[in-house]
C-alpha cells in the first residue's frame, strides 16, 4: 500500500493520501490533482512531498497506469 504526503497548491497545507488522481485539501477544502500535466513544460508534474509508506516502484507503476491507462 502506498501512502504519500502531498502539499496543497492553494494554501500550502501538507497531508497524507493514498491516491494520485484528485484529492481535497483538509485545510481549505479545495480539490487539486496530485499528478497533473503541465502544458507549458509539456511534462507530467506532481505535488508529492514525501513517500511515507511504499516504494518508488509502486509510485511509478501507479503513474504509468494513470498516464497510459494500463491495468
Amino acid at each position: 500500500m502506498l501512502v504519500l504526503k502531498v502539499r496543497c497548491p492553494h494554501c500550502g497545507y501538507t497531508f497524507f493520501t493514498r491516491t494520485i488522481k484528485r484529492v481535497r485539501c483538509l485545510n481549505c477544502l479545495r480539490t487539486f490533482k496530485v499528478v497533473y500535466y503541465d502544458r507549458k513544460k509539456k511534462a507530467y508534474r506532481n505535488r508529492i512531498v514525501k513517500i511515507e509508506r511504499g516504494s518508488i516502484q509502486e509510485l511509478n507503476a501507479m503513474i504509468a497506469n494513470l498516464k497510459f491507462g494500463r491495468e
